[in-house]
């Protein structure tokens, strides 16, 4: 059975998702998007304040495609048979003409206020120069043209959109004139020629009458002796066929009548058709000399038309219905719209940045993109610190702030770990990809709440390289350390230090060693971690970086779970990904990711609403503090306690 897939390419969730995640980059890079914003829409407004104002006046013209009624023939040879569409568009490009610009700029230099652009030399480039100045814009459904001149001075502006209106009718009048000149002449040259064929055709008649006389009379008794003679010869042909008794005598009179009157009969045809043919030729000449007659009349006529119209010329179709106005507002820049635009485009090229730089952005940010491209299991989600507990630091914040958003995530992650496997979880590596990336915060807050939640935890530094563990619990490390156990310098007895947080123990790295490696190798290693498990629930291990050396897979091989810490929105994808894969190829068991030092107001809406969720249930904002103001770093530990 055929199945629609379309539901599941319009599924809501689908949909939701994808909207959300759009409003993340968004929100991710607003200030990236503001920045470009502002920065256009300042360069919009410095524009528009810089360039010099423009102005624009316009005469309005009518052009209407008229034949002159009183001389129909010439004002069709005017508008040499064009479309009314054609001559509109004609009209209007004649107004942008090379020639009409420099018949304007003959003007202005007669008028003493000649037109001298800077950098134009040549009377080119002043028709050039002049000819970007000039706009025609149609008034649509109408006969009417807007002839539009721009410059900077409001008016020159003016006085250029009169002027170019003016020239345009007296060019166009100037035309038409020297065209019905140029048919007048044809005309009167036509009319001579005329003249001269009517008196040659004239001369050919009476010549040829001269030649061949012809009697009107003597045709018509020709006519009538031909049609007697007819009459006669059908009469004797009847009586010949119908007599049978005729003697020969008789008979031989009657053919020889016949004959006799056949012969006549043909000679008098004879006669009638040359006259006829004369008389034929005779009309055909009158005919030619009438129409040349005719031909000279007509042109004659035109001839007279062509003068008064080359004389008496009003141009009816084209005048000028509104002349130009002193512009008082300029045209550009449209300081507004400049403005409007300038934002736009900001918008526009800052979102197109947005989303390109994400595509670019190749790093961990959401616990999406821990189970997409890393495919390993997500703890757990720490909140950047916020203002409000910046001067507390990060690596006590559990202790500092216990009802605080950052602690409830490392509540939420001790959680997450105890149900995370099937089989009791005690030795835990917290590694991270590289430097930087808050494993040590992320073991000191772990082990912190589990010591809380009342497991018996010792921390132990195992970052022989850059130990930090000392310093947050501001205790001794030159004596008392991993290294000085794993040399044999210390009793197993000595080594663990009691904290201030009830149920947590510390084992520092003690002196650094030049080669932690070798001492990681050390069978006593082992030892010590038998000997810890069984005298605490939880051991937390903070180890180096993965990748830049190898303790961390060292240490992950005793350990019953490792723990991959991960600085938001800073560690790549492929780095992330070898970390782990270097975890896996030792044997070591990875438990999962923390996604650390996450802005939760740039994540995504999943994200937000679950650290909402928080605020919302202990009534407490994103950095609530349990201190009096004044008292920052103040530990109420009976509350604590309480609270756990």
């Amino acid at each position: 059975m055929h199945k629609d897939s379309t539901p599941a390419l319009m599924d809501p969730a689908t949909t939701s998702r994808d909207i959300r995640a759009y409003a993340r980059v968004l929100l991710q890079y607003a200030p990236l998007i503001i920045g470009i914003t502002f920065v256009t829409t300042l360069i919009a407004v410095l524009y528009s304040f810089i360039t010099p104002p423009v102005y624009q006046a316009y005469a309005t013209v009518r052009i209407n495609r008229e034949t002159s009624s009183a001389f129909p023939t010439v004002g069709s040879q005017f508008d040499n048979k064009q479309g009314d569409l054609d001559y509109f568009q004609t009209q209007i490009r004649l107004f942008r003409s090379p020639s009409l610009v420099r018949a304007v700029l003959k003007q202005l230099e007669v008028a003493g206020k000649p037109y001298a652009p800077e950098g134009a030399v040549s009377s080119e480039q002043k028709v050039a120069q002049f000819l970007k100045k000039i706009e025609v814009r149609p008034e649509p459904r109408t006969q009417l043209v807007k002839v539009i001149l721009e410059d900077a001075d409001k008016y020159k502006a003016k006085e250029y959109a009169d002027l170019v209106a003016e020239t345009y009718i007296r060019e166009y009048i100037r035309a038409n004139v020297e065209t019905a000149r140029r048919y007048r002449d044809f005309y009167e040259k036509a009319v001579t020629e005329r003249e001269q064929v009517i008196v040659e055709r004239e001369r050919d008649v009476l010549d040829f009458r001269r030649a061949n006389k012809v009697d009107e009379k003597e045709l018509e008794q020709l006519q009538v002796r031909n049609q007697a003679l007819v009459l006669d010869l059908q009469t004797l042909r009847d009586e010949h066929v119908t007599t049978n008794a005729m003697d020969e005598t008789r008979r031989f009179e009657m053919q020889e009548r016949l004959r006799d009157m056949t012969n006549e009969l043909g000679t008098l045809r004879v006669q009638i058709q040359k006259m006829e043919n004369i008389k034929a030729e005779t009309d055909m000449l009158k005919s030619r000399a009438a129409m040349a007659r005719n031909t000279h009349e007509w042109l004659l006529k035109l001839s007279e038309q062509s003068y008064v119209f080359s004389q008496e010329f009003d141009p009816r179709n084209i005048s000028i219905v509104d002349p130009a106005a002193v512009p008082e507002q300029p045209a550009r820049p449209k300081r507004a719209i400049n403005t409007l635009l300038g934002m736009v485009f900001g918008v526009i090229i800052g979102v197109c940045v947005a989303f390109f730089a994400e595509y670019l952005d190749d790093t961990i940010k959401s616990p999406t993109d821990i189970e997409t491209y890393l495919k390993a299991p997500f703890l757990g989600l720490i909140p950047a610190l916020t203002k409000s507990i910046s001067a507390t630091p990060v690596e006590l914040v559990v202790e500092s702030e216990p009802k605080g958003n950052i602690a409830e995530s490392y509540r939420a992650i001790r959680t997450n770990i105890i149900f995370s496997s099937d089989r009791q979880i005690k030795r835990i590596v917290v590694t991270s990809s590289g430097p930087g990336e808050g494993k040590t915060t992320t073991a000191v807050n772990i082990a912190n709440v589990m010591a809380r939640a009342g497991d018996k935890t010792l921390l132990i530094d195992a970052d022989m390289r850059r130990p930090r563990v000392h310093k947050i619990f501001s205790i001794e490390s030159t004596t008392r350390g991993l290294s000085n156990y794993l040399v044999g310098n210390t009793p197993l007895d000595e080594l663990f230090q009691a904290t201030r947080v009830e149920g947590l123990s510390v084992l520092t790295a003690g002196p650094i060693p030049p080669n932690p490696v070798e001492l990681l190798n050390s069978p006593r290693l082992k030892e010590l971690f038998e000997v810890a498990g069984r005298q605490f629930d939880r051991i937390i291990v903070d180890t180096p970086p993965v990748i830049a050396v190898t303790d961390s897979a060292i240490l992950s091989r005793l350990a019953d779970a490792v723990i991959i810490a991960i600085h938001g929105g800073r560690t790549h994808r492929d780095v992330c990904k070898r970390a782990i894969d270097v975890v896996q190829n030792v044997g070591g068991h990875i438990l999962g990711v923390i996604l650390n030092n996450v802005n939760i107001y740039r994540a995504s809406y999943y994200d937000y609403y679950y650290y909402s969720y928080y605020r919302y249930a202990y009534g407490y904002k994103y950095g609530y503090s349990t201190h009096k103001k004044g008292e920052p770093g103040r530990k109420k530990k009976a509350a604590a306690n309480k609270d756990l």
